[in-house]
């Protein structure tokens, strides 16, 4: 199995020089199970509250006691009707690289520069994109598929008032080296761009009064009336075929997750973001 989201990321200071820090993401995914975890501190790790997917070991998103946010979702080219063999997804270790960073790291430059060392020394079978942002607004980008691993890093406090990143399974860092037979066409690419900018539009424009509430109502979002569910960022029963991840079976977004680091919060939809229903959870 593969989980596929639209992720987002947003560094926004106000006029009295308080700061909105937020990372979040939909799941969309086959039926699967999911679960909302608080790992307790040990000698060797701090507290950190995760969320994980039944399917992959590790931790597919999560924030530590010191604020550094780990999130990864699916990256990847290949159209799933078009390959001749099922993917490993036995091989999957985006997981487990996010939970290792979030053990061992405050800072999203040194958590970035582990999630690098370790897909260099244990690839993945299945390509990601991982968000990393810090209480000090530090924010880093991790890409890696077929083999190619890019990354970037900047310090969000010398980028101005607002910075906001956002990924739809594409990539800026590294490109695709697959033959045109293989790889997903330009409709697929074309629900890719649409979620992407809708998201970050959707950052750009939250304000500073109910800025969650307003993120909340925009991942469970529908509105797409022209296209059907292409382009959506809440999807129910949707064809997929490589737009948002490897697997050919049909996809829901099982939940939403905000990562609010000023509050120490994690906030999660139970059941599909449209429905409206959230929970939250502090350290």
């Amino acid at each position: 199995m593969n989980g596929m989201c639209t992720m987002g990321m947003m560094k926004r200071m106000g006029q009295a020089g308080e700061a909105t820090m937020v990372v979040a993401k939909t799941v969309d995914t086959q039926p699967t199970n999911v679960a909302y975890e608080r790992l307790e501190r040990s000698s060797d790790a701090p507290s950190i509250l995760c969320f994980r997917m039944g399917w992959q070991p590790g931790v597919n998103a999560g924030m530590n006691e010191h604020g550094l946010v780990v999130m990864s979702s699916y990256l990847g080219w290949h159209k799933p009707s078009r390959m001749q063999r099922a993917p490993d997804f036995a091989g999957d270790t985006r997981g487990l690289a996010n939970l290792r960073a979030l053990q061992m790291h405050t800072t999203a430059d040194s958590a970035a520069q582990t999630l690098v060392s370790f897909f260099a020394d244990h690839p993945s079978a299945v390509g990601g994109v991982h968000f990393l942002m810090d209480a000090a607004g530090g924010v880093a980008v991790v890409e890696h598929a077929e083999g190619q691993i890019g990354w970037e890093i900047a310090v969000a406090s010398g980028s101005g008032p607002l910075r906001a990143i956002v990924r739809a399974n594409d990539a800026e860092l590294i490109d695709s080296a697959l033959p045109d037979g293989m790889k997903i066409d330009a409709y697929d690419a074309e629900d890719r761009a649409v979620r992407r900018e809708r998201m970050l539009g959707g950052l750009r424009s939250l304000p500073l009064e109910d800025g969650l509430g307003r993120l909340k109502r925009w991942l469970g979002s529908h509105a797409n009336p022209e296209g059907g569910q292409h382009g959506q960022i809440c999807i129910h029963d949707y064809g997929n075929d490589g737009q948002r991840s490897i697997s050919h079976a049909a996809h829901h977004t099982e939940t939403a997750l905000i990562f609010d680091i000023p509050s120490r919060t994690m906030l999660y939809s139970e059941g599909a973001p449209c429905r409206q229903v959230w929970k939250s959870v502090t350290l």
